[in-house]
């Protein structure tokens, strides 16, 4: 196998082992001991994998391959999909939304969205991610959600997603006090004006 040999944080190190022999014995593969392993892969750095035979003279001889634990990449969200919603209504943010950079990691699968507390909104749901506008908020402008994507070993930097609020018409609401009731002859026409609600 490849000496040295390098490999992602976080990622499943198989060892390609050794072979040995003797011009004596012949082939000592089966008894190579092999120090080192396994490699953990969630600490980046440099390991050391060892094997060692011993013929049947009592020599022995080692190799060493040398296998490094690249540190992980964090993501960056560098952008999203366009996100509407009506007035007071729902949206459900998933990393699908997202436009994620990272060199080291599968889209989408080895990601988890983080989406942080903000002003005009609630959260709800497992992760949080069902986004509600308050109360007659609306564009412009924007909604502005704080999020971040997790890799499995590293956060993004904060991104804030951008959610268009439409208006929706609200019917009226009479906002004077209540008026005593009117007493009038019957077919005798009232004129009410707005001042009178």
């Amino acid at each position: 196998g490849d000496n040295p040999a390098s490999i992602g944080q976080g990622e499943v190190y198989t060892d390609a082992g050794a072979t040995a022999d003797d011009a004596e014995d012949g082939d000592l593969t089966t008894s190579i001991n092999t120090t080192g392993l396994p490699i953990d892969t969630s600490t980046p750095g440099p390991y050391t994998v060892t094997y060692s035979v011993t013929d049947s003279g009592g020599l022995t001889t080692s190799e060493i391959r040398a296998v490094t634990v690249a540190a992980n990449a964090p993501p960056t969200i560098t952008g999203q999909a366009l996100l509407s919603t009506a007035e007071e209504t729902d949206i459900v943010l998933t990393v699908n939304d997202l436009t994620i950079v990272d060199p080291d990691s599968t889209f989408p699968a080895d990601f988890t969205l983080i989406v942080q507390d903000g002003a005009n909104y609630t959260r709800s749901g497992p992760g949080g991610n069902i986004i509600k506008p308050v109360v007659d908020f609306n564009s412009p402008p924007d909604l502005l959600v704080p999020v971040q994507v997790n890799d499995g070993f590293s956060d993004s930097p904060v991104f804030n997603v951008a959610i268009t609020v439409t208006a929706e018409n609200d019917p009226p609401v009479f906002a004077g006090t209540v008026q005593s009731p009117w007493i009038i002859l019957e077919d005798t026409p009232l004129p009410i004006a707005v001042t009178d609600l």
